[in-house]
């Protein structure tokens, strides 16, 4: 089978990397779904002859944005009007909106919400979602859903659910972390352990998430800090603020992601970049 060639051509090319460059009059060049070259334009036609073109005269080429933290699922929440009083503070919002859509979540409404994330990526230029799923109602297999939709689509991403105490399904959330872990291993899709936050997780499941995450040799991906909640539930479980409380449980370092630290102090900070977590 013949490998698939495509000339991007007219647009100004913005590089990426420390020393980025911005080219005029050059070309990119794509082979069997990869980046072949970057040159002059009129070099890149002589040597690939037999390209699709594509005219991109009067706008910008340059590599796909990376959304480094997103929840596929809240494209189903756009315009969403929620009855009663609207939430006053961050938990209100949690248990009035976010904890009502994911617990109404199934499977359907799981691969509806991959196709337009998807969609509304691929138009704005982000190519990779690092997703942070909850499904509560649908567990098993959601994962599947997710990757499988992404990766028809073209996008690729970093998928984990979210570990929480506040269902009584951690259990079964862990497992699915650990079932996708091992199974999905592809060039489109990857996979993390994800948690919800410090102040939603007792001790026992932040121990076994932090165990799963060393013998596995993966990531977590976790919300820190979003708002004083987080500190002050952690301290009544653990006596320890949160960042503190998922160091000493293992859960911060290197492969790991962290989302949000709206209220991290310079010492939480400094915390994590001891730790080299993102």
């Amino acid at each position: 089978m013949q490998e698939s060639k495509l000339l991007i051509t007219g647009g100004t090319i913005i590089t990426p990397g420390p020393e980025p460059e911005v080219l005029r009059g050059a070309a990119v060049a794509v082979a069997g779904g990869a980046i072949h070259a970057v040159g002059a334009e009129s070099a890149l036609r002589r040597e690939h002859p037999d390209a699709e073109t594509v005219d991109a005269s009067g706008r910008l080429i340059l590599p796909g944005f990376i959304n480094a933290h997103t929840h596929i699922y809240s494209a189903l929440a756009r315009g969403l009007s929620l009855p009663g009083a609207a939430p006053a503070a961050f938990p209100e919002i949690l248990a009035g909106l976010w904890w009502r859509l994911d617990r109404a979540l199934d499977e359907e409404m799981v691969r509806a919400s991959a196709e337009l994330a998807a969609l509304d990526a691929l138009t704005r230029g982000t190519t990779t979602l690092v997703d942070h799923h909850s499904s509560p109602s649908f567990i098993d297999g959601s994962l599947d859903v997710l990757a499988e939709t992404l990766e028809r689509a073209g996008v690729r991403a970093s998928l984990c659910f979210e570990v929480s105490d506040r269902d009584g399904a951690a259990e079964a959330e862990l497992a699915e972390n650990l079932r996708f872990i091992a199974g999905r291993h592809t060039a489109m899709t990857g996979a993390m352990l994800g948690l919800h936050a410090s102040f939603t997780l007792g001790e026992r499941t932040l121990e076994a998430c932090a165990a799963a995450a060393a013998e596995h040799r993966v990531g977590c991906h976790i919300h820190l800090a979003e708002d004083p909640v987080d500190d002050r539930e952690s301290v009544k479980i653990s006596g320890l603020p949160a960042a503190e409380r998922l160091a000493r449980a293992g859960i911060l370092g290197p492969r790991s992601l962290v989302a949000h630290g709206v209220t991290l102090d310079e010492s939480q900070t400094a915390l994590l970049a001891d730790t080299r977590t993102v």
